[in-house]
């Protein structure tokens, strides 16, 4: 549907009046209005909910509507991103019922996941982080991504639990191997 024959005024000022329609814990985003917008806007709900409306996206005399997610979020393997479209001459009431009914059945509880996930790796990623970091401060060495470099030792740090050494051009005398073995004996036996 091009701008210029859209049955309201503008996308943003008919986004406010669905936002209104579909209660108190929404409200119209004003991200795009720094821009010529009329032909997408978005609404912010409660529990990081965010719908993306479009008057291009949908064919001819009909809203598209579909839910966003976080940036840098994954949605889960084969999910598509719930959406729906509607006879854009609809009042607000009316689509706000078509977003109730149709569209926040099938998004809200894959928000949910998506937000649960992104929040487990985001804790990972601290916790490897953390744990590199005190690597580093253990070995006198330098954080780069995965990897603490330290006087030809390599130490990759790839989980809040997990480091893997790798040494380079050091060699251990048998000497030195027997108390790393009497320090950590747990490294030298056999999987079970």
């Amino acid at each position: 549907m091009s701008a210029y024959t859209q049955p309201y005024a503008s996308l943003q000022e008919f986004a406010e009046l669905i936002a209104k329609a579909l209660g108190s814990d929404w409200k119209r985003s004003t991200r795009f209005d720094s821009e010529d917008s009329n032909w997408r806007a978005e609404l912010e709900g409660p529990g990081s909910q965010c719908l993306f409306l479009s008057n291009l996206w949908a064919r001819e005399g009909r809203l598209y509507i579909g839910g966003s997610f976080p940036q840098g979020a994954q949605l889960p393997y084969k999910a598509e991103v719930p959406s729906i479209t509607v006879d854009a001459h609809k009042s607000a009431q009316q689509i706000a019922r078509d977003i109730t009914s149709r569209l926040l059945p099938r998004y809200t509880p894959l928000l949910e996941t998506v937000l649960d996930s992104k929040t487990k790796a985001e804790e990972f990623e601290a916790g490897r982080q953390r744990l590199a970091a005190e690597v580093a401060i253990v070995v006198n060495g330098r954080v780069n991504g995965e990897v603490v470099y330290s006087h030809g030792w390599d130490l990759q740090v790839s989980g809040p639990d997990s480091i893997r050494v790798q040494g380079h051009c050091n060699y251990l005398t048998l000497d030195q191997l027997k108390k790393i073995q009497a320090v950590c004996p747990e490294l030298f036996k056999g999987k079970e």
